[in-house]
């Protein structure tokens, strides 16, 4: 639809509605004269919209200075909040009266009530999505997603450096990241750039990638109305410049997007560095990657759709947003590249075409989100002639013993039998054939099997939580696999990797939360913490000690989004995440909540990220202290800080602090009001730890101080002078 007719018909109709309303009603000249000088000034945006030919959006952002008048103080949206539904209301009366006496005529009335209808659905439909002006800008100190320092609302998305102002990083590497919502003017192709020189970037639309570095997107189809962005940018030189550009449809060269057309959320604001704030933007990434892939190799690419598929079904089944056209053009993939005999590939037929029965599974699960964790096991069987087919197959290769043997070796994606044999049984569950002998012999071999890997031990585990459970399998499982996390907190592919991995720790966390450990248990904890500590920038994960020969970012991240989205869904953020003893964890999992959860959860809740340093390192904190709170010290099982005499004596602050036996501090920060005078990373395990700091007080604040232990707990103590006799 052309941009002028939507305003036509909101003008038209408007205007005829209130003249109607003007014309038939008995209110006083005097109070008819403003409703007419209000409509006239309500309705005019439009006819400028017409005009110009500029779309509703724009028109309801406003033209020139009205942009930067809050959304409900603009004349064009006064016409959609306040005149049209007044209108509405008014004309609904009048047609009520007409019904009611029989010497009046409802036909004029009720044709005013739909012109007024019309005119304010249309535009209530595109004012919901408008949100608030700007994007929201948060702002980081280094080149990592734990040095969050604040954020802002601009309608400018552009870095330069080095930056002058005030509280304004200088120091080179630093990065800057925009999110909120493109309002788009009209469905078409649209193309993204970052340009400038001595830095990095990306910019994701829509949940997916569009541009990788500086330089350039493809065609990017979107449609008409707010759109998701985010937009990340990081400076790498020690002066430099980078800006966001677009080309829409019809336009010769790139320019800069429209202000009126960038807005944002009010949840934008409320940004919190969390695993499911990490999945989110891994997942984001991941389906873009594997999308990217697909188009770019146009072949089944094994584990790239697969799991792929995997992660953004668990991802959507959890909350979070997935791109649905993406995951059925992957799903199409998968379908189209199967062989005739149910198998995928020319050669390494088991390992591909187990890859590609999980595909299936997962495209038959899709992105409806209706299971609420992650879990599969209740779903009615799938139905599907080519997984039927797949999985005749791969019985057919099956041995007597119950194994599926691996005929492809490249660590770690295709290692061992135990994935094989694992992902076998997984799919022959889901078709409802988990009671016939095959998949039977498959639990049974892994089950006795001897597990060499920490794969091997993923992939029995996830074995073992299918039903029928047996706890006491289910607890050895879990053991095992937990005795192989390192002191990182991450897990290891196997025993000659030169340390912990981000595939093989994703890999782990799903395992054991399918097993049921809880996100609250430590060692959870710290491998969430080693996989949140290595994202980078875009979302993704690098590949860190690994067998793999491939230098290649998928493939730990998609393991790492699959333990993250597998794990913390819609209750466990919300709920679950902020609460301090296993008993609440039980009721809450129960449907049984403690009255009282909601308040203690927002005055403890954990800040889940931490950064990478040695002990006494400097360190930025990545998350805004909150610290007005109360003690702490009774909820968190003796978790404390206290002061040692008075703080900046001699230019140094000193402090007790003393984690809880089982939780390691994480680092200590002096504060004085609202000014971070000192900051310091401690290791302290069970017992009181002195630690001196250095602080020269101006005497403008209280004095606080705050420990933070790696789980994100906190407690907090202040200093207070007595006031002076004057």
């Amino acid at each position: 639809m052309s941009s002028w007719l939507p305003n036509l018909l909101i003008l038209g109709s408007g205007a005829a509605a209130c003249l109607g309303l003007l014309s038939s009603s008995r209110l006083p000249r005097a109070a008819r004269r403003w409703i007419g000088l209000f409509a006239l000034l309500s309705l005019s945006p439009f006819l400028w919209g017409m005009v110009a030919e500029v779309t509703i959006l724009e028109v309801l952002a406003g033209p020139g200075p009205f942009r930067l008048l809050p959304v409900f103080a603009r004349p064009s949206v006064w016409a959609v909040t306040v005149l049209l539904p007044c209108t509405v209301l008014f004309m609904l009366w009048e047609v009520v009266v007409a019904v009611r006496d029989p010497e009046r005529s409802a036909r004029l009335s009720t044709l005013l009530l739909l012109l007024a209808l019309i005119p304010l659905l249309l535009s209530l439909y595109v004012l919901v999505g408008l949100g608030e002006a700007g994007l929201v800008q948060r702002n980081f100190s280094d080149a990592s997603w734990d040095s969050f320092v604040g954020q802002e609302r601009t309608s400018t998305v552009e870095l330069r450096w080095p930056v002058s102002a005030p509280g304004s990083p200088v120091a080179v590497p630093f990065w800057r990241q925009w999110e909120g919502d493109l309002l788009v003017p009209t469905a078409g192709n649209y193309r993204f750039e970052i340009e400038g020189e001595r830095g990095d970037g990306h910019v994701f639309v829509g949940g997916l990638q569009a541009v990788r570095g500086l330089g350039r997107s493809s065609d990017v189809e979107l449609p008409a109305g707010p759109t998701r962005i985010r937009v990340g940018m990081a400076a790498e030189g020690p002066e430099g410049e980078l800006r966001l550009r677009w080309r829409p449809p019809g336009a010769s060269d790139y320019e800069p997007v429209p202000p009126a057309l960038l807005t944002h959320q009010a949840s934008d604001r409320t940004w919190q560095r969390s695993p499911r704030q990490a999945a989110q933007v891994g997942l984001d990434w991941l389906q873009s990657s594997a999308l990217s892939w697909q188009r770019r190799h146009d072949c089944f690419g094994c584990h790239v759709q697969s799991q792929a598929l995997m992660g953004m079904s668990i991802g959507a089944d959890s909350g979070y947003a997935v791109d649905a056209e993406a995951f059925e053009e992957l799903a199409e993939q998968v379908r189209s590249a199967q062989n005739r005999d149910g198998s995928w590939h020319k050669m390494e037929h088991n390992v591909a075409t187990t890859f590609g029965a999980l595909g299936l599974v997962w495209a038959a699960r899709g992105t409806g989100g209706d299971r609420g964790s992650g879990v599969v096991e209740d779903r009615r069987p799938i139905a599907d002639r080519d997984l039927r087919k797949a999985l005749d197959y791969l019985t057919a290769r099956q041995l007597p013993g119950g194994e599926l043997p691996s005929d492809m070796n490249e660590p770690p994606i295709a290692r061992g039998s135990f994935a094989t044999t694992s992902s076998f049984h997984f799919a022959l569950v889901e078709a409802g054939r988990g009671e016939e002998p095959t998949a039977r012999a498959a639990r049974s071999w892994l089950g006795a099997g001897s597990p060499m890997t920490s794969q091997d031990h993923s992939m029995r585990l996830l074995a073992m939580s299918r039903p029928p459970h047996d706890p006491a399998v289910l607890d050895r499982g879990r053991r095992a696999l937990l005795e192989l996390q390192g002191q990182e907190g991450g897990w290891a592919e196997d025993s000659r990797s030169p340390g912990p991995g981000v595939y093989a720790t994703g890999q782990a966390l799903y395992a054991l939360k399918r097993a049921g450990q809880a996100v609250q248990d430590p060692a959870f904890g710290r491998g969430v913490r080693f996989l949140m500590e290595r994202q980078e920038l875009d979302g993704s994960w690098s590949t860190e000690n690994s067998r793999s020969t491939r230098d290649s970012s998928f493939a730990p991240t998609m393991w790492a989004v699959i333990g993250l989205a597998g794990s913390y869904d819609r209750a466990t953020e919300d709920v679950i995440s902020d609460l301090r003893s296993a008993d609440d964890v039980a009721a809450v999992q129960a449907g049984d909540a403690p009255q009282d959860l909601g308040r203690r959860g927002e005055e403890a809740r954990p800040v889940e990220s931490s950064p990478r340093m040695d002990v006494g390192a400097p360190l930025d904190v990545g998350a805004p202290l909150d610290i007005g709170v109360p003690s702490l010290q009774a909820d968190l099982g003796g978790l404390a800080v206290e002061f040692l005499g008075e703080p900046g004596r001699d230019g140094r602050c000193g402090v007790r602090v003393r984690p809880n036996s089982e939780i390691p501090l994480k680092f200590v920060v002096i504060f004085e009001g609202q000014r971070r005078l000192a900051e310091a990373a401690v290791d302290s395990t069970g017992t009181w730890s002195e630690v001196s700091l250095p602080c020269v007080l101006r005497g403008d604040g209280v004095v606080q101080a705050v420990v933070e232990d790696r789980l994100g707990s906190r407690a907090h103590a202040r200093w207070e002078s007595a006031p002076s006799a004057d």
